[in-house]
């Protein structure tokens, strides 16, 4: 399905807003360096998640529970450039 895709894709969290947990999927053209960061509104990094780094789309759940109310930033950083997408959080 994503075989035409030549560039890093981030997509919308799944829920979103999240209350317990979400589902994080991305899209890497080749195989490489992946960085997956929550950050605050502020800027500040809240965490850094374990991410695979296959060719293709990945996906990955994450738990919300831990995190406070509000917004969130989710930024995926690889050599390919950066793609940033909003999380809400509910409790």
């Amino acid at each position: 399905v994503a075989d035409y895709i030549s560039s890093v894709q981030l997509y919308d969290a799944v829920p979103n807003p999240a209350a317990d947990e979400t589902m994080i999927s991305y899209y890497l053209p080749k195989s490489g360096k992946v960085q997956l960061q929550v950050f605050d509104l502020n800027g500040r990094l809240v965490e850094t998640i374990q991410a695979p780094d296959a060719q293709g789309i990945n996906s990955l759940q994450y738990n919300t529970a831990k995190l406070a109310k509000g917004s969130y930033l989710i930024t995926l950083s690889t050599p390919d450039g950066i793609k940033t997408k909003h999380l809400e959080v509910m409790k």
